[in-house]
């Protein structure tokens, strides 16, 4: 999805967490390249 609008990531981290422990913030996925930072978090499960 990214690579078609020309962001390549080089990196990709599931479950990232940040922080001190008291203020501690978790990104479902985290992309990452030179240029750019692709955060995104999911709301639901999908299921079949």
């Amino acid at each position: 999805m990214f690579r078609k609008r020309g962001i390549d990531l080089e990196r990709v981290y599931n479950n990232f967490k940040i922080g001190e422990e008291a203020t501690k913030k978790e990104i479902d996925i985290l992309g990452i390249n030179g240029q750019y930072v692709v955060a995104i978090e999911i709301k639901s499960t999908l299921s079949v």
